[in-house]
């Protein structure tokens, strides 16, 4: 392969950010925080939702240069899922009964802590409302609804007086992947 396109022969380049993982007084386990230090930032902040949420992080990092923030990134459960709204996933048979627990103690410490001022919630939505389920409801039936429903629980527990909470749409996805067809028509090897 030419060597500019080494970055897209490797996930592990690809997903190559430095992240200083922490235990955080009040939840159960060690977190990602960037921008400034999580126990003495002036401003805090927390970033919620799967990998689509995960790969805000650089990005925003990137725009606090300098600034007095920190952010959490409380990762693998879009805020839609947890509540009376989930998902089942064959790959990971505990994932619903996960994103409960997730989603409890992080509206937990949403609760105890007013100051984080910012939540960003992101996710793979457009993949959260075909899969999803509710009680007594066939996953992916009215999955638009149910994931809206599931959001609008979460806000309804995580507002608090001064909180801001965004809700970043979801990524662009293909349908396909689109790094062969990128090595195919600038590198030159030969595809049947």
């Amino acid at each position: 392969l030419p060597p500019q396109f080494a970055g897209l022969y490797s996930l592990d380049v690809m997903w190559d950010w430095p992240c200083e993982y922490r235990k955080v007084d009040g939840l159960p386990s060690s977190y990602c925080t960037f921008g400034a230090p999580w126990d003495s930032a002036a401003r805090k902040a927390m970033l919620w939702g799967d990998s689509h949420a995960e790969h805000l992080a650089p990005m925003i990092e990137a725009g606090l240069a300098g600034e007095d923030v920190s952010f959490l990134v409380y990762g693998n459960c879009p805020a839609a899922l947890g509540g009376t709204v989930n998902r089942q996933r064959a790959d990971m048979p505990t994932y619903a009964a996960g994103c409960s627990g997730k989603r409890a103690d992080g509206l937990a410490y949403l609760g105890a802590h007013p100051e984080i001022a910012l939540v960003v919630l992101a996710g793979a939505w457009s993949r959260v409302a075909t899969t999803v389920s509710a009680s007594g409801v066939p996953q992916g039936q009215d999955g638009t609804g149910l994931m809206r429903r599931g959001i609008d629980e979460f806000l309804t527990e995580a507002t608090s007086p001064g909180r801001r909470i965004l809700i970043v749409a979801d990524t662009p996805m293909y349908d396909r992947d689109p790094i062969p067809c990128v090595i195919a028509r600038d590198a030159s090897l030969l595809r049947r």
